[in-house]
């Protein structure tokens, strides 16, 4: 429609100009109103055109998709691409109140241009979106201010980057509202968006009519992410990630708060595990809730798409997740629960390989503070091998800068031969190489294992600050010191008392020991002991092991010698045929570590032994019944106690020393002290005293040898209740009379080469010499002093390698009473050879006889003397004696100027005096006696009180030869005596003596043992005068009286002890002549 103003003429219009300007004006702002309505009802007309045809169906605006990309762009940031827009409202149909949607597809947004990554060199896309709905707020848009009511997003790809550092961006800055001064962490990160979106949601939501909060997402009600994907571009790693299917749903209560869920697919490898979230946030966020599952995943398989996921190839089973959250502020994570659950598969820790067969964990976070709450695994060393469970609890928190954790592990029961499959490799590592290759056998359980450690915030510098463990164990099989055979049937403790050191105690067991046939077992009973391990925590380890052991001592002496000890292989001593029984303790120090060198091990054995029993351990002789305790090391050896040593008890102290040392070092000091029979003594050492000494004596010896071999003995004894003798002077020291010996022995590779010292000393004794080595044996007995009661002598005596003596001797004096006053020995034993050659300025004879320049050379085969030669002077008168073999015989020889005097030196006859004797006889070697048999003829002679011959006299009552006896002494003419004499046996065969007075003969024997007489004989009275009778011509032979006898005559008979006989006369004999006389016999 058109309005036209009137015409007016020229005239008037120049006339009316100022008129016209404000008619003009007039008409100009009444058209512009004009103007403006039609505008205004062209607008609505086409507003509501446009509404109703926005009711029909979307409606494609393609300037808004450039108009959107342009919006975005900027240098140096994201671009995005549009592939359409469209928009629509259903406002016709549901309200005017409904928002406005628009509907994009083809969205894609790229990463700014910059360095490849990866293996991209094109435009990294940042997500994908096919399809998209944004429901806007109408009055935000009649504002000019973009309010997404609702978002939804459908089959969306989006990309994530994880840095270097591990930090994991995804960016969706085109969708945030970013300040220009906003600080760098708030920049960017998806996360950054999620969480605005999330804590904006949790709040109570505006509308168009009451719009309270001016922000972008105040009337957001709704997040809708459905059949996306997320692809992960990890730089750390050098991989892509990839969940192929997400599904998120969030719906924002009207009164503030969010609910939501989410349901994530992975892809690992050709598996792929669903995550399902449902989160639950209240008014504000400032709490919420939020639970999530896991379905099974293999951590196996994560480990073949990284090494730097290689770790998890540790755990080859399926494991499936269910935990929840417990959320404050800011989405802050407050409690939180986490539930596994293993099925069946492997657990590989280093060379180990677990079978798992089922197991359940749960890991709660309360303030920060991680707990392992509980942790229970059944698993087994081997396919249908026995289950063990696990169950572990435990504690994580931050303090100080660093992660501190404790916890707890325990184990039901596990076979040893198990225990080097189920114990981890990184749980005391060093204690576990030692229990695993020395336990080979047996049943542990109870087993409870706590620790403790640090960790740096990023889980690096892992620290073990703390071990305590324990394990009780039956019938384990304990390799100690191996190769040494082990200790079977052990009831055991196994105890870990910090990071640094482990013990093991044990209550009993049985010893393996090495034989001829392998091992085999013994009867060593281990009792108690420990095996402490230190140093756990450092590079090198050591183990001290303690043992108590009992059993026989032939089985510790087994152990002991087994090269890896070798603790008796310096023993001067040779260990044979052992018996008793021991109980002791072993300790043994070991570094642990693969190649060790036996003086790297201490080792030191503790012993008491009972019955202890060793075949030839001194000089052949064996030791019995041993009670010693026995104190051993690398070093040395110390032995005490007592035992009984051939037959000896004796009180022993033995010390070795195995040090490194010079020459001189002594190696051996071995001291012994005993009370014994000296014969027992002697024959123990090899000697025979027999004849020289008797009785107890108490001795000590003192033993030491040196590193060259060297040696010295020094013994000591108590002599006093010891009978001492030396037969060929018949000296005697009976017991009870103090006396002491001392000797020095030097030795040399076991064998004595010399006596420096020998003394003997005592009342009326005193020895003192030494022994000299000759053809490598003693040999040579040079005395300096020796004084046997009024003996004083010096000399030598050498032993020849027959067992023969030599002697030579010289001294003041030599006393010869107790040998010559000694009744003679019947069959005396065969002793040794000898030869001696011996001189003394006085020889102290029986009766107080001395002998003067006493000189005496002899020789004996051990049984009779060969050859002799002696003399000297009695008094003024010399006598000497000689023996010289002649054939099958040996011819004696004697002769005597003072007769009575020398037979009463050698103690023949006490009652002599005077006259002069000559003894021709001779020993036959051919009878078994060896008889002496000769003549002793005798010449003036004088008999002094003999109370023997007196009797006989008084007897026939020759009153005045009585009183001859009984005075100045009886003179004898001549004796003419053949004898027989033999060790046992004096006999006599027709001795004749007589004087002017007097005759008479002897027959008959002295019993030499018994000191009795048998004799009888003829005494003829006034002798001479018969003796003319029977010189009468024709009457002379009736008058003729035996020999020796005459026509006066008597017969007699001497019995009984030689001091004393019995005396008998035939008082007949006197009447009766010689030819008459045997018929009277009777008589």
């Amino acid at each position: 429609m058109q309005i036209e103003a009137p015409a007016l003429p020229r005239r008037l219009a120049m006339r009316a100009l100022p008129g016209q300007a404000a008619a003009y004006l007039w008409m100009l702002t009444y058209r512009l109103l004009k103007l403006c309505l039609v505008l205004a009802m062209l607008g609505g007309v086409v507003l509501v055109v446009f509404a109703w045809r926005l009711s029909l169906g979307p409606v494609d605006v393609a300037w808004l998709a450039r108009q959107l990309e342009a919006a975005v762009a900027t240098a140096d940031g994201p671009r995005l691409s549009i592939g359409s827009a469209a928009i629509m409202w259903e406002g016709f149909h549901k309200g005017v109140g409904r928002p406005l949607d628009i509907r994009l597809t083809n969205i894609t947004a790229f990463a700014p241009p910059g360095p490849p990554i990866g293996a991209y060199s094109t435009p990294i896309p940042i997500f994908s979106i096919p399809a998209g709905t944004i429901s806007l707020s109408l009055r935000a848009l009649l504002l000019g201010r973009i309010e997404p009511l609702a978002i939804e997003l459908y089959q969306a790809h989006l990309t994530a980057q994880r840095g270097t550092d591990g930090a994991l961006t995804l960016d969706l800055s085109l969708l945030t509202e970013t300040p220009p001064d906003a600080a760098p962490e708030a920049v960017g990160a998806g996360a950054g968006l999620l969480n605005a979106i999330l804590i904006e949601l949790a709040r109570p939501a505006a509308t168009d009519r009451a719009a309270f909060r001016d922000t972008r997402f105040n009337q957001l009600h709704r997040v809708l992410v459905s059949e996306s994907s997320l692809a992960v571009i990890d730089r750390q790693l050098d991989r892509n990630w990839l969940a192929p299917r997400i599904d998120i749903d969030l719906r924002r209560h009207a009164a503030g708060g969010v609910e939501g869920s989410a349901d994530i697919i992975f892809a690992i490898g050709a598996e792929q595990a669903r995550l399902h979230l449902d989160l639950r946030l209240g008014d504000g966020a400032q709490s919420g809730q939020a639970n999530a599952t896991l379905t099974p995943i293999t951590p196996a398989a994560l480990a073949k798409l990284s090494p730097v996921l290689a770790e998890l190839a540790a755990l080859d089973a399926p494991v499936t997740l269910a935990g929840k959250l417990d959320l404050g502020p800011a989405l802050v994570i407050r409690e939180g629960m986490l539930h596994a659950l293993l099925g069946p598969g492997r657990l590989v820790l280093g060379p180990s390989t677990i079978l798992v067969r089922r197991g359940e964990a749960a890991i709660a976070l309360t303030n920060d503070v991680f707990s392992l709450r509980d942790l229970r695994l059944e698993v087994a060393a081997t396919e249908g091998g026995p289950a063990s469970v696990m169950t572990a609890t435990g504690q994580l928190a931050q303090e100080a800068g660093l992660w501190q954790g404790r916890g707890r592990l325990t184990l039901d029961r596990v076979t040893f031969a198990d225990l080097a499959t189920l114990w981890p490799p990184v749980l005391a590592k060093n204690a576990r190489v030692w229990v695993t290759k020395n336990i080979t056998a047996g049943l542990g359980h109870d087993v409870q294992l706590d620790l403790a450690g640090t960790a740096n915030a990023d889980f690096t510098d892992v620290k073990i600050t703390d071990v305590k463990g324990s394990l009780l164990a039956d019938d384990l099989s304990v390799h100690w010191l191996r190769p040494v055979p082990p200790l079977e049937k052990i009831q055991a403790r196994l105890e870990i008392t910090n990071p640094d050191v482990m013990d093991i105690h044990t209550s009993s067991g049985r010893q393996i020991l090495e034989t001829a046939r392998g091992e085999a077992p013994s009867n060593l009973i281990g009792q108690t002991g420990r095996v402490r391990i230190t140093g756990l925590s450092q590079r090198d380890q050591i183990a001290y092991i303690d043992l108590d052991l009992a059993g026989p001592v032939a089985e510790i002496i087994t152990l002991l010698q087994h090269p890896s000890l070798r603790l008796l292989d310096r023993s001067p001593f040779e260990l044979r045929n052992p018996g008793g029984k021991f109980s002791g303790h072993l300790a043994v120090t070991v570094p642990l570590e693969h190649y060790i060198k036996l003086e790297d091990i201490v080792i030191r054995a503790q012993a008491r032994t009972e019955g202890l029993r060793l075949a030839g351990i001194v000089a052949g002789h064996n030791l019995e019944q041993g009670v010693l305790e026995l104190d051993a090391t690398n070093e040395a050896i110390k032995i005490t106690g007592h035992a009984t040593i051939a037959a000896i008890p004796a009180q022993l102290s033995i010390d070795l020393d195995f040090h490194e040392g010079g020459p001189a070092q002594i190696q051996q000091r071995i001291s012994a002290s005993t009370r014994a029979d000296i014969l027992v003594l002697a024959a123990a050492a090899g000697l025979t005293p027999a004849g020289l000494a008797s009785g107890p004596v108490s001795a000590q010896l003192a033993y030491s040898r040196r590193r060259d071999e060297g040696a010295e003995l020094f013994v000591t004894g108590d002599l006093r209740e010891t009978t001492l003798s030396f037969s060929p002077l018949a000296w005697n020291k009976p017991g009870g009379r103090p006396a002491s010996m001392e000797a020095k022995l030097r030795m040399e590779r076991g064998r004595v080469i010399t006596i420096d010292k020998l003394s003997v000393r005592g009342e009326a004794l005193d020895l003192h010499g030494r022994m000299e080595q000759q053809g490598g044996r003693l040999a040579m007995l040079r005395l300096e002093r020796a004084i046997l009661g009024r003996t004083d002598a010096r000399g030598t005596i050498t032993f020849l390698a027959n067992g023969g003596v030599i002697a030579a001797m010289e001294g003041t004096t030599v006393d010869l009473a107790p040998r010559l006053t000694t009744p003679p020995r019947a069959n005396p034993p065969k002793g040794p050879l000898w030869s001696v050659e011996a001189n003394f300025a006085t020889a102290l004879l029986a009766h107080d006889v001395r002998a003067t320049g006493f000189r005496f050379q002899g020789e004996s085969d051990g049984v009779v003397m060969r050859r002799l030669r002696l003399g000297g002077q009695t008094g003024s008168d010399a006598f000497q004696l000689r023996i010289t073999p002649e054939g099958t015989v040996r011819r004696l020889t004697a002769t005597a100027a003072d007769a009575g005097l020398m037979l009463r030196g050698i103690n023949v006859a006490q009652k002599l005096s005077g006259g002069t004797m000559n003894v021709d006889a001779s020993y036959d070697d051919r009878a078994s006696d060896r008889p002496l048999t000769g003549t002793a003829r005798i010449e003036d002679l004088r008999v002094l009180n003999a109370p023997v011959l007196t009797g006989l006299l008084q007897a026939m009552t020759l009153y005045g030869l009585v009183q001859l006896a009984q005075g100045p002494g009886l003179g004898i003419t001549h004796i003419i005596a053949p004898f027989r004499m033999t060790d046992t046996l004096l006999e006599f065969q027709d001795v004749r003596a007589f004087n002017p007075s007097l005759g008479m003969t002897i027959k008959g024997h002295i019993d030499r043992i018994r000191e009795t007489c048998h004799l009888n004989g003829t005494i003829v009275p006034a002798y001479f005068f018969n003796s003319l009778l029977g010189e009468l011509p024709l009457l002379g032979k009736l008058f003729t009286p035996d020999v020796g006898g005459g026509l006066f005559a008597a017969t007699y008979t001497l019995r009984g002890p030689l001091a004393d006989p019995e005396i008998a006369v035939n008082p007949l004999a006197a009447l009766t002549p010689g030819f008459l006389r045997n018929l009277f016999d009777g008589f």
